[in-house]
């Protein structure tokens, strides 16, 4: 809650950055037309999240309106939404990073876990105040950008992979598959945390370190 709450300041406060304004579009059209011409070298997720609670949104105009529409040109969109569609920026931006904060509380429950399951509640307290004071997290958790979610949906498989073998509860080989899902969801390059679990699971049984109750 602590980082929430210092994220939501930033959330309020800072001014866009030069690369919200072309994911704040690819979320905006996601949310409005269901188009995925924007996507790019992109997966849909984070840009989902972005535009998750922009529907509806009055101020926002309609995208086939845009001068620039009828050429397609991504960043020429962009900035024509941004500035020169009339739009309320403050609000329209608030309501695109407040859910890529919301994910923040998700990564600080995973940290908080993670170290209360491997040292205790003294080891969960100083993780957690680590996070919540941890500069780099705020900064990319107030942003409409993909970069945190990026950071969620990668830490989420690689832990709960780890709970597994701890455990052997098929639970954790659930969200194992769920969050990896989301990963591949949010970037292409998560088909790199495939190869990392593989290597995880033959250390896990090679070595016999991971495997006990915990």
């Amino acid at each position: 809650l602590f980082f929430f709450a210092l994220g939501l300041r930033a959330v309020l406060f800072l001014s866009p950055t030069n690369d919200e304004p072309s994911h704040f579009l690819r979320g905006f059209i996601l949310s409005e037309t269901g188009g995925l011409q924007f996507q790019t070298g992109h997966a849909p997720l984070s840009h989902r999240l972005i535009g998750l609670l922009l529907a509806g949104e009055s101020s926002l105009p309609d995208p086939e309106q845009l001068p620039s529409w009828p050429d397609g040109e991504r960043l020429q969109l962009a900035s024509e939404l941004m500035w020169q569609s009339g739009m309320d920026v403050d609000r329209v931006l608030f309501l695109a990073r407040l859910p890529i904060l919301w994910m923040g509380v998700i990564l600080g429950g995973l940290i908080g876990s993670w170290a209360l399951s491997w040292h205790g509640r003294g080891a969960m307290g100083v993780a957690l105040v680590l996070f919540a004071a941890s500069p780099n997290l705020l900064a990319s958790a107030s942003l409409a950008t993909t970069d945190f979610i990026t950071v969620v949906t990668y830490f989420g498989p690689i832990y709960t992979w780890w709970r597994f073998w701890r455990t052997l509860m098929w639970r954790w080989w659930l969200l194992t598959a769920v969050f990896l899902g989301l990963a591949l969801a949010t970037k292409l390059t998560a088909v790199l945390l495939l190869p990392v679990l593989f290597l995880l699971t033959f250390l896990f049984l090679g070595k016999g370190l991971f495997l006990r109750k915990g």
